[in-house]
């Protein structure tokens, strides 16, 4: 059976290696071995044959630390994530991330995505959003697509339970900002606004939202 890794834990894993190239990998692993095989488990592939799971080394020493990485989660949950098991304890969204016994998982995080029992995963898991992996880091996230005389950026931004969130934008340096067309999901009430930060940096801010959301806005814009 032919089988892929769920696009969420791709994105994670990419980012994690440009973070922290110099990080062990002896325990990483996604599709599981045999012994997984006989087992309910998120390594193995569910009807699609996409993979939900993945472990991740725990290097402190060189940059990965999966306590730290736990602790961003609980606080800023990706959308896809369904749970993680680090050090003996498991932390998942049916039980608000608060941290329940669980067993091994000393030398790696675990790293659950997408809903339902184990082995048999539904969507969403494939949503390529940035995990937060740093703390106190702008998770810049962005698409440029040309469009003539201007340009086109894509912007997901994720909003917590107040309806509330923020994304950090990078553009190119020397840019003005036009008049823009704003869009939110079709979410009524919505309220985009768009300042700079710095030189290159523009911040997203989206405030209305139906709750626990990801907002896409478009935001044009063209090179002085």
């Amino acid at each position: 059976m032919s089988w892929r890794g769920a696009e969420s834990l791709m994105v994670l894993r990419s980012q994690i290696d440009r973070a922290y190239p110099n990080r062990s990998k002896i325990s990483d692993g996604l599709i599981g071995n045999q012994a997984h095989a006989k087992t309910p488990s998120d390594h193995n592939p569910n009807q699609a044959g996409v993979v939900c799971a993945m472990d991740i080394t725990n290097d402190p020493k060189n940059g990965f630390d999966a306590q730290v990485f736990v602790d961003l989660q609980r606080k800023n949950p990706h959308p896809n994530l369904k749970y993680m098991i680090f050090d003996k304890k498991i932390y998942s969204r049916l039980y608000g991330w608060n941290p329940r016994p669980s067993r091994g998982h000393e030398s790696h995080v675990h790293v659950s995505v997408g809903v339902g029992a184990d082995g048999h995963s539904r969507p969403a898991y494939d949503d390529r959003i940035d995990w937060m992996i740093k703390p106190d880091v702008p998770q810049v996230r962005y698409e440029v697509y040309e469009i003539k005389s201007s340009k086109l950026v894509k912007v997901q931004v994720q909003t917590g339970t107040n309806g509330s969130g923020y994304t950090d934008v990078k553009l190119p340096a020397g840019v003005e900002v036009s008049g823009q067309a704003w869009r939110g999901n079709g979410a009524k009430g919505l309220s985009v606004a768009c300042e700079p930060v710095n030189g290159e940096v523009w911040r997203v801010a989206v405030d209305g939202a139906p709750g626990r959301n990801v907002i896409s806005v478009n935001l044009t814009f063209s090179v002085i």
